[in-house]
């Protein structure tokens, strides 16, 4: 948790975050962002959207507003998001997700996902593939995003149970996954450039050479080490320099923590991930960027 305190050095700017500690059969919840409380006030739901990233450790909501075409209020809580007892405190402490009659979009950052070629899939041949990856496992969701640009669709996987809760809670309600959204909005570049979204412990790293899409790959965090040395082996594994390679950062964490100077220790070309829209002028803008 260290780690993961230091990731989250925001947290001390009080009013606007809160850090609290929840317990409730055995679970163990802490809520690291709430933004603009004062957004939550009745709107008609065609104004309004909700935004819900979900890993396997932590829970994020965006409240949209349509007609200012920006971010009002945001939410972020840390917990095992499969385990049932855990999503219950999120509920109960949630004021976003108050709002299920809003249209919603999911953002799903689980690990398990295959590339399939479009003409090829089908449902059962994904759940295959997956399972050929990843290994059988038992009470997972399989979906796919159609990425029609790549001629690829984007083979998925959740908990069961987090897909069906999502499901019976909103009324309107879209899943997709990180990787799928972020090959959409990757823009044309020539150099190696990388994408690295860290959700506490498990962070994301996309690679790009010549913009095409190298790999995408969701790693274990437990120490900011880590992070660096499964770097600099996706560059030494497609021959990419790690001098000319540039790597943008999302998520919550910090430009001053351990996990941001042990990129940085390595890598000479390190900087945020690009955001055209902000959420408060005390919030980075790249802690959402790989949303929009």
């Amino acid at each position: 948790m260290k780690m993961l305190r230091n990731a989250f050095g925001c947290a001390c700017h009080a009013p606007l975050f809160h850090v609290l500690i929840f317990t409730r059969f055995a679970a163990v919840v802490s809520k690291s962002l709430d933004i603009h409380p004062e957004s939550l006030l009745p709107a008609p739901p065609a104004g309004r959207r909700l935004l819900v990233e979900l890993a396997p450790s932590t829970l994020s909501v965006v409240l949209w507003d349509n007609q200012l075409q920006s971010p009002v209020a945001a939410e972020s809580f840390n917990g095992q998001i499969g385990k049932a007892e855990d999503r219950q405190v999120i509920m109960d402490q949630s004021r976003l997700l108050a709002f299920n009659d809003l249209q919603t979009l999911v953002i799903s950052a689980f690990p398990n996902i295959v590339p399939i070629p479009s003409y090829l899939y089908n449902p059962a041949s994904a759940i295959q593939q997956q399972q050929l990856l990843y290994g059988e496992q038992d009470r997972l969701y399989t979906d796919g995003d159609l990425l029609q640009d790549h001629d690829m669709l984007l083979s998925w996987q959740m908990p069961a149970t987090v897909h069906q809760f999502f499901v019976n809670r909103f009324k309107v309600l879209q899943i997709r996954h990180l990787v799928s959204g972020l090959i959409k909005s990757h823009t044309s570049n020539t150099s190696a450039n990388g994408n690295i979204v860290v959700y506490g412990s498990r962070v994301w790293i996309l690679l790009w050479q010549d913009s095409q899409l190298l790999i995408a790959k969701s790693v274990e965090v437990g120490h900011p080490d880590d992070l660096s040395y499964n770097l600099l082996n996706i560059c030494r594994q497609f021959s990419v320099e790690p001098v000319q390679t540039q790597w943008h950062i999302s998520g919550m964490v910090e430009q001053d923590s351990p996990l941001w100077a042990a990129v940085s220790r390595f890598f000479a070309q390190v900087s945020e991930m690009p955001s055209n829209v902000s959420l408060h002028k005390d919030i980075p803008g790249y802690y959402f960027a790989h949303l929009f």
